[in-house]
């Protein structure tokens, strides 16, 4: 039986897509944010400086919410923290950013996060 058979004969439509088209190419842990979150499709990442991250964040607060972009730090946060060889650079950065936040933004309006207690 011919590859080509197989696929027609056994998977799905979807899966035979899946499985006959050239792999996509590999993504970096940058990208792989920018795809997942809101915060990261709005240019969020630890690779820009402090200025930029921040006034990124301030927009992502006025389009999100608070609570929203806090959340998509804390578990990226959480997740990395993990990790046998987390980012401790990222790490650093990304609790940075919530200090500034809680110290700038947070009126209490909902119980801040614990991200400390996460591995690490």
């Amino acid at each position: 039986m011919r590859n080509g058979d197989f696929l027609r004969r056994f998977l799905s439509a979807t899966a035979r897509e899946r499985y006959s088209s050239e792999p996509e190419e590999k993504r970096t842990q940058n990208d792989k944010m920018r795809g997942q979150s809101e915060l990261g499709r709005m240019g969020y990442t630890t690779q820009q400086s402090q200025y930029h991250r921040r006034i990124i964040l301030s927009k992502a607060i006025d389009e999100l919410s608070l609570k929203k972009v806090t959340d998509t730090i804390v578990m990226n946060l959480k997740r990395s923290k993990t990790w046998s060889n987390p980012p401790v650079n990222a790490i650093n950065i990304w609790e940075n950013d919530l200090e500034w936040l809680k110290k700038e933004f947070w009126r209490e309006e909902f119980p801040w996060p614990d991200y400390k207690r996460f591995g690490g």
